[in-house]
């Protein structure tokens, strides 16, 4: 009689626990729904007589595993640009002090440049992922270039003359990395704080740029140039 009972028990379990998994299975399916942010910025790159061109960098964060991808007009882009853009994404995670591993960040570059690639476009990754991760829409009538540091400075640029003259078509507002050397002058500007016990001045360089048609200001960091970008 007890064998018959333990038996029945041991059964009783067995189908039990075949239920709950059953109900599981129901409740959460084998493949959740994607969540997908993107967005879409101006970017400006050098064709391969160093004339200065204008593209489009679209960005786009969904669940995923880490994954970091460049895809520069359909063609998976090289080593040193995925390396890049995942400085970019690094940089863009620091900021936000948002996890990534969970996430899979896409930048799909359309532009007939040869120089986009590599770390000048790092810069405008970075902002346009802050962005995502934080819920911000961005100017279109900004641009920036400049490789990025994954603690959120930016590098030097090259080519800054040739690609504000073609971000003149495009934007209103240009920001290149400080010190890039781009400038032709540089105007002494001084600046006082005064307190009843000690008057403390600086003296510092603004750069001057003789571009007509867009305006150009020199940043330090991706915080710096979102203050620009932010509507």
């Amino acid at each position: 009689m007890n064998k018959k009972f333990l038996l029945l028990f041991i059964i009783a379990i067995i189908i039990g626990v075949v239920i709950g998994i059953n109900i599981n299975l129901i409740k959460k399916p084998l493949r959740e729904n994607i969540e997908i942010k993107q967005n879409k910025i101006n970017i400006v790159g050098l064709d391969n007589n160093n004339i200065g061109v204008t593209g489009t960098l679209e960005t786009i964060i969904r669940d995923g595993n880490g994954l970091v991808l460049v895809n520069i007009n359909d063609i998976l882009a090289d080593y040193s640009t995925q390396y890049s853009a995942r400085i970019a994404a690094l940089a863009a995670g620091n900021y936000t002090k948002i996890n990534l591993t969970n996430y899979d960040v896409i930048y799909n570059i359309k532009i007939n440049a040869s120089l986009i690639s590599g770390q000048s476009a790092g810069s405008s990754m970075a902002i346009a992922t802050i962005a995502l991760l934080q819920n911000k829409e961005l100017k279109q009538d900004v641009m920036l270039t400049g490789s990025i540091n994954d603690d959120g400075t930016l590098g030097d640029v090259g080519g800054v003359f040739e690609k504000a003259t073609a971000a003149k078509n495009v934007a209103s507002l240009f920001l290149i990395p400080k010190n890039s050397l781009a400038a032709e002058n540089y105007i002494e500007a001084k600046t006082c704080n005064i307190n009843p016990l000690l008057k403390y001045c600086k003296i510092d360089y603004k750069a001057e740029f003789n571009i007509t048609g867009i305006k150009i200001v020199e940043v330090n960091t991706v915080e710096d140039a979102l203050k620009y970008y932010e509507k």
